[in-house]
């Protein structure tokens, strides 16, 4: 039963999701996205479960230098179909520069993010936001009850879902966000991460349970493997 059931959490690979300075410099060259732009990402299925089409408008329009500071896009990920093929065109239109690559392997994923300022999601929610927090990522998604939740401590924001003024709004705000006020919530979004989801101390407590668990089996004479 629920009641006799412990509820654990799935852990995030701190070490290989983490900041590097380096693979920053160095992925932003081999991409050829300028060192010194705000650069956004989504990496995912573009899709229309996943508001393939909504992100690819959202990108369109070009986006204002903030402070002599371009804002450019680095999307990740492979697309299908028609409804692809629409993504793909609008990709193709937009003012912004955007780099495009197709789907990576997750541990792969680790120096895309390690050179982004900020991901990007269009509708519901996504797993990836664990690895790019680790990696010292602010996220942007559409507000819902699962995404509000993650947004605790300036690491993550939210729009208001459907709307692509808000959308665009969220983007070019965080992107004029001073530059130490933005490392607080890279930070933030790293600690959340290592406070919450770091498989070290969730790996133990997976041990415990099964521990608890063969001690209970043991009290009541039943036989083990090792008997």
């Amino acid at each position: 039963p629920l009641s006799h059931t412990e509820l654990l959490s799935f852990g995030t690979d701190t070490h290989l999701f983490s900041p590097s300075a380096d693979t920053r410099v160095r992925m932003r060259s081999d991409l050829g996205l300028a060192d010194d732009a705000f650069v956004i990402m989504y990496a995912g299925k573009f899709e229309e479960t996943k508001g393939g089409k909504f992100l690819a408008e959202t990108l369109r329009a070009r986006f204002p230098e903030i402070g002599g500071r371009p804002i450019e896009v680095l999307a990740i990920g492979n697309t299908n179909g028609s409804y692809g093929a629409e993504v793909e065109a609008i990709f193709a239109e937009s003012e912004n520069k955007i780099v495009r690559r197709p789907t990576a392997k997750f541990r792969e994923l680790a120096r895309y993010y390690q050179c982004v300022d900020l991901a990007i999601f269009a509708k519901q929610c996504s797993m990836s936001f664990f690895e790019l927090q680790s990696c010292g990522v602010p996220v942007l998604f559409e507000s819902n009850e699962i995404n509000s939740g993650r947004c605790v401590n300036s690491n993550a924001f939210c729009f208001e879902p459907g709307n692509m003024d808000d959308f665009r709004a969220k983007i070019t705000e965080l992107a004029g966000t001073p530059p130490e006020v933005y490392r607080r919530y890279r930070t933030n979004a790293r600690q959340y991460i290592l406070d919450n989801f770091d498989y070290v101390p969730i790996a133990q407590q997976f041990t415990d349970v099964l521990t608890r668990a063969i001690a209970a089996w043991k009290a009541k004479g039943r036989p083990t493997y090792s008997d």
